[in-house]
Formats: structure tokens, C-alpha cells, sequence
């Protein structure tokens, strides 16, 4: 029997984000291997989503939703709140007993997830119960690395718990972990007693990268992705002018949130006497469209905050290596680690200010030609590397799974 994933996606909602592209990527990966797929979406998901895909919206909460914003109790009401109404959704949405073949994929996991997963497992038979499989994207908030970033500290209490009661109810075999970053994975292990696989980027190409990579790139600067203080939202007027500058008459590709956004960044430009070319993407376009924008950047700038980007990964950096952008990247990150690796062609920041920022873009720029020529070199085993099948192929082989053909 094909291998059939229900796929738990509580943070896919709409066409403009990274958890939609990935949705598909694994929809037609499983496809070409063979298996089938099942997706849950959000409540709030878009209609034509919960047609194309035939999902079920399912899940009132998002996995980062923020539903206590007191800081001493936010970690335990929403490990409680969320984690039962993850529970609740599956116990009145899924199936009630499951086959050896059957697995539970939640790919954007956190302990909240993990909590309402054991939950729901008490409903279902013991010889009916499901795979299950904790793609973790990032680190719990009050996690963070050591000074040589070499492991995690933090507070492991409510992993060590779910642990026990998932390993209480499934064998060891399984029942697996998944991150793309070996420490991230060695402190969930620890922390679970379950094992934790580290695996590649789940990423979408939908557009033809050989196209892509042949165009003229007409944007010197990009500064494309989600508008938000963690991602340098609250540096952008200030990267923009300093660069302009030392390096005046650019053109500029930039994402805002709104148009209230565009207005206050072209009224400061134009008060600090921009003398470049602005051009604003509003709002989040769908993956088709934010790829053909990305590929007109000869460079691109992510000046993410290194704390929160520390061994968390970015999709940004992922369609940029794959489409050939050089970047400019913060160090000690999951992005520089990337780049020490050899697998991507980009400049980092050591401090995370608009002036260091500005430097790096300004010092990348020229060498634009060298570090194109290594960015598109790369590219093809970026994509090789980093696709859902291949993520799926290496969770499939820990779990002892085969696929008809």
C-alpha cells in the first residue's frame, strides 16, 4: 500500500507565504514517489485554496498565534490553549484509526503542536494509531544558543513532557523529529527522548530556474519578504539612504506591508534626498509573482535579526540560492552557517545596524560579478539538495517506509 500523508499545515491560510508554497512542494513530491496526501489547513484558509488543494480548514490557531501576551505566563497557558485546540481539531477532523502506512506531518511544529498531537493519540486505538512526524522550523522563544553556538539553553520542561507521553503511546520506530539545524535537532532530542532527524529545506520552484537564470536583472538591491521588526522592517529607510550615499542613482525592489507603509518610506526618501530608483511591492504576491520579482535582483539583502534567525531557516535565502542571487546575510546564523558551508554565494554583517548593513550591501555590490558567477554555479545543487522529495526521502528511510512505484 502507497504511503498516505495527512498533512497538518495549521499556518496555511493564504497564497502569499512560504507555508502555501511548501504545501504544494510536498503535495506533488509525494505524488512523484507515489504516495497521496491529505491536507488541513487554518480556519481562515482562502477558499480557492480549499478547493485546489481539497483541504480542510481545521485549525483556529496558527503556529506562532499569540494568545497570552503576559510574558510570565504566556509559555504555560498557551502550551495548555493551544495544544488542546490543536488536540480538538484532529479528534473531531481525522480519521479514528489510521493503517501502518498513514503518517502525521506537521511541518511547521512547536511544543504546542506536540502537546495536542499526545492528546488526541489517547482517542485512537492503540494498534490504529498513525506515524508521526514534528517538522520543528525553528527553536522555542526562550531557547536561544550559547556564546560558541554550539547548543542550546533554555527551558526544555514542556518538550521533555510531551515526550514522555508521545513515547508512552507510539513506539520509538514511530514517531520522529525533523529540523534543519543539527543543533536545533540535537537539543529536541535531548529534551524529548525522541529522535530527531536534520534535513533540507522542503522548498518550491515553480518557475523554470534555467529561464530565470538566462534574464537580465535590472534591480541592483532587493529587499524582498514578510514586513517585520525581526526581518530589519525598522532599518529599511535608513539601509536605503546610506547605501544611496555612498552609491547614489540604484534601483531598489522593496516589500511593504500596506500602502501607509510605501507613503512613509517615499516621503523619508524623499526628504533625505534619495537619488535612486524606488519600486514597492505591497503586500504579499502569490509565489509565482514574488519569484519573478526576486529573479530581477542582481543582489539581495536580508537583514534579518540574529537572534531570532540564529538556527532558524529562511525560505528568502532558500529561493535566492536556488535561483542564483548573491545575498547580503547577518552573521551567526542558520543563514551565514549556509554560507560557511560553501553553499551559497553571499557577504555577511557581524553587527545588526543599518551602517553595517549598508557597508556589506556597498562592499557586495562591488564584486557583484564574482559573486553572481559563484551564486548561479551553485544553484543547481542547492535545488538538488533542497526540494520536499528529498526531505520526504530521508524522513521515509529513518521510518523504515518503502513506496509502490
Amino acid at each position: 500500500m502507497a504511503v498516505h500523508i495527512h498533512l497538518l499545515h495549521n499556518s496555511l491560510s493564504s497564497f502569499h507565504s512560504h507555508p502555501y508554497g511548501e504545501a504544494i512542494a510536498y503535495i506533488e513530491a509525494l505524488k512523484a514517489m507515489g504516495g497521496a496526501s491529505t491536507i488541513y489547513a487554518n480556519t481562515a484558509c482562502d477558499s480557492r485554496i480549499v478547493h485546489d488543494l481539497k483541504a480542510l480548514p481545521i485549525f483556529p490557531y496558527a503556529t506562532d498565534s499569540m494568545v497570552d501576551t503576559n510574558p510570565t505566563s504566556a509559555e504555560q497557558s498557551e502550551f495548555v490553549s493551544l495544544g488542546n485546540a490543536f488536540g480538538s481539531a484532529l479528534a473531531n477532523h481525522l480519521p479514528k484509526e489510521f493503517t501502518p502506512e498513514e503518517i502525521i506531518y506537521i511541518p511547521y511544529a512547536r511544543q504546542n503542536e506536540a502537546h495536542g498531537v499526545a492528546l488526541w493519540l489517547k482517542t485512537i486505538p492503540a494498534d490504529k494509531r498513525p506515524k508521526i512526524v514534528l517538522f520543528c522550523y525553528r527553536p522555542e522563544f526562550r531557547w536561544s544558543l550559547n556564546d560558541d553556538r554550539t547548543r542550546f539553553e533554555g527551558n526544555f520542561t514542556y518538550w521533555r513532557a510531551v515526550g514522555s507521553e508521545l513515547i508512552g503511546q507510539l513506539d520509538s520506530k514511530n514517531i520522529l523529529l525533523a529540523s534543519t539545524d543539527h543543533r536545533l535537532s540535537a537539543a529536541l532530542q535531548a529534551a524529548s527522548g525522541i529522535k530527531a532527524l536534520t534535513v533540507k529545506m522542503p522548498t518550491l520552484y515553480p518557475l523554470d530556474p534555467a529561464i530565470l537564470l538566462a534574464q537580465m536583472r535590472d534591480i541592483d538591491v532587493g529587499l524582498l519578504g514578510t514586513y517585520r521588526p525581526e526581518r530589519g522592517s525598522q532599518f529599511l529607510i535608513n539601509i536605503i539612504n546610506l547605501v544611496d550615499t555612498m552609491h547614489p542613482g540604484l534601483r531598489y525592489l522593496v516589500q511593504v506591508q500596506n500602502p501607509s507603509d510605501f507613503e512613509q518610506l517615499k516621503t523619508t526618501l524623499n526628504a533625505l534626498r534619495f537619488q535612486g530608483n524606488l519600486e514597492v511591492l505591497i503586500g504579499n504576491p502569490d509565489q509565482t509573482e514574488y519569484i519573478q520579482h526576486l529573479s530581477r535582483c542582481k543582489l539581495a539583502c536580508l537583514p534579518y535579526a540574529p537572534a531570532r534567525y540564529a538556527t532558524r531557516s529562511s525560505g528568502v535565502l532558500s529561493e535566492c540560492a536556488a535561483y542564483g542571487i548573491p545575498m547580503v546575510i547577518p552573521a551567526n546564523t542558520w543563514l551565514s552557517d549556509r554560507l560557511d558551508a560553501g553553499e551559497i554565494s553571499a557577504l555577511k554583517f557581524e553587527y545588526w545596524t543599518p551602517e553595517a548593513i549598508a557597508t556589506c550591501i556597498e562592499l557586495a555590490l562591488s564584486n557583484i560579478g564574482p559573486m553572481t558567477e559563484r551564486a548561479k554555479y551553485l544553484s543547481p545543487t542547492w535545488r538538488e539538495q533542497n526540494n520536499a522529495q528529498r526531505v520526504l526521502e530521508d524522513i521515509f528511510s529513518e521510518l523504515k517506509l518503502g513506496l509502490e512505484k
